[in-house]
């Protein structure tokens, strides 16, 4: 800016604003100059010299004609305005052009705050689901506990076959119940008899799964024990309140019908509760609960090595969950277990085979502080 118009600001302008808004206007004149050329900066910073000087002479005449009223109010009073709230809008619209200015700044800013709060927010989020809430609908989460097969001393878990499942289901005499569930969130596609289809994720179960969790049905049952013993003869599920309520309309009649998965009709004999989440709430709910004998008919077609005990393999497929049972120890359990193992001998069983039985948080820490 020129010098005659710099004095003649100095004189326009209140001398506790004088030096940001000559600031202001100095910047924004730099930055139109570059993207726009001198003369159309010129025009534009005109523009604002001329309406500062009207606001001036408006506010010189509003002095003197409301001087009676000025004294009856005091400066500051919030019933006047004051000077705060003057100063509050010359500040947000001063801020307000310094951003407009810069919108490249301004975006990566807003992105940064919007990084910086979304990140928090999404792991105090999980933090208050995981660890300071109890999971709905599960009986004591802090008395559950995971069961893996080792393949040597020091090497982890691995998940167990469904023979060795039974084994120690019926052999551990410490626990309330051990149950069993595999097979990932198997993808298939699903029909309806109003004719619609679409995908579905369903999760292999033992037929005590819900019961060893303390969950019960909103509708209908949940399986048997003979829809559970023998691969591929009892093609039935459980639906999630989700599924029921996105493929059937939440009608309470399709309890007792059918739902084709995979070209197989399923009987539908229950649906569970709305607010389960399964065994870890960082896993997606399932669309259905299918039992373990039906594996291989919906994945396998008719192979039958996933559900036969097989020496020194490696395609093993269910993890373990079980509940302690009144007064027992985790510790007495885990010895319990672990003698079961040592016990357990077949052809071809590896002799480094072993068992952890382990404390890991199914839910919350209240399960390492309460056991």
């Amino acid at each position: 800016m020129t010098r005659w118009l710099k004095w003649l600001l100095c004189h326009l302008l209140p001398r506790h604003r004088r030096d940001d808004v000559l600031g202001d206007l100095e910047e924004s004149h730099r930055a139109r100059a570059l993207r726009l050329g001198d003369a159309a900066a010129r025009r534009m910073l005109a523009r604002e010299v001329a309406a500062l000087l009207m606001w001036r002479i408006g506010a010189g005449l509003g002095a003197r004609g409301g001087a009676r009223h000025e004294a009856a109010v005091p400066r500051g009073s919030w019933t006047g305005g004051g000077d705060m709230g003057a100063d509050l809008l010359r500040d947000l619209h001063f801020g307000a052009r310094a951003l407009a200015r810069r919108p490249g700044f301004t975006v990566m800013a807003v992105a940064i705050l919007g990084l910086g709060i979304g990140a928090p927010a999404t792991v105090l989020t999980l933090v208050n689901r995981i660890f300071l809430h109890a999971p709905a609908e599960v009986v004591e989460p802090h008395r559950l506990f995971r069961v893996y097969r080792t393949w040597a001393p020091g090497q982890g878990g691995a998940s167990v076959q469904p023979a060795d499942y039974l084994y120690y289901r019926q052999s551990a005499n410490t626990l309330a119940g051990l149950a069993a569930y595999g097979g990932g969130s198997c993808v298939g596609s699903y029909a309806t008899g109003a004719g619609e289809a679409d995908q579905l994720t369903g999760l292999f179960v033992s037929d005590n799964f819900f019961d060893v969790l303390g969950v019960r049905p909103r509708l209908g049952r949940f399986f048997t024990a003979d829809e559970n013993a023998e691969a591929g003869t009892h093609p039935v599920a459980v639906l999630s309140d989700g599924f029921w309520r996105r493929a059937l309309g939440a009608d309470p009649d399709a309890v007792g019908g059918t739902i084709s998965i995979n070209g197989i009709p399923f009987t539908v004999v229950g649906v569970a509760p709305a607010a389960f989440q399964g065994v870890s709430p960082l896993q997606p709910v399932p669309d259905a609960w299918l039992p373990i004998a039906m594996f291989g008919a919906l994945t396998r077609e008719g192979d039958t090595a996933w559900w036969e005990r097989l020496p020194d393999s490696r395609s093993n497929w269910l993890t373990l969950v079980g509940r302690l049972a009144p007064g027992v120890t985790f510790e007495a359990a885990e010895a319990n277990l672990v003698a079961l193992s040592g016990a357990l001998a077949y052809e071809g069983r590896n002799e480094e085979e072993g068992l952890m039985v382990s404390r890991e948080v199914l839910y919350h820490p209240a399960q390492a502080m309460d056991l």
